[in-house]
């Protein structure tokens, strides 16, 4: 029996599976790939065409330039916390202190990462 996929995941997996290929794929293919139904795979790419998320060419579907512009930002803002988290490594060795970095919002404080020091006791 095939593992059930949640609707609001089902994107994702379309655009993993198109990702993966690293070219076009027609619908078939994707179906192929994703051994959902195929009126389940025609609705989800017709929806993702008309919001932009996909293109269609010659038959075959690509991410647009919507999509790859949203891969962009959140590579862009992994590289961003990678580069926060090593500077509150660096400032956790020099201090000997466990460091937080917390930003703050409407209803308090967002916890956005943690360093522990290498204390023995918390």
């Amino acid at each position: 029996m095939a593992r059930r996929i949640p609707p609001n995941l089902r994107v994702v997996h379309m655009l993993e599976a198109l990702a993966e290929a690293g070219r076009p794929l027609t619908p078939t293919e994707l179906n192929g790939q994703l051994k959902w139904p195929k009126q389940t795979i025609h609705r989800l790419c017709q929806t993702m065409i008309e919001n932009g998320l996909l293109e269609r060419h010659d038959k075959r579907l690509q991410v647009a330039p919507r999509t790859m512009e949203m891969a962009a930002s959140l590579s862009r803002l992994a590289i961003n916390r990678t580069t926060c988290h090593q500077i509150l490594v660096r400032i956790a060795q020099e201090v000997g202190e466990t460091i937080n970095f917390v930003r703050p919002e409407k209803l308090g404080m967002i916890y956005v990462d943690r360093v522990e020091t290498n204390w023995p006791f918390r």
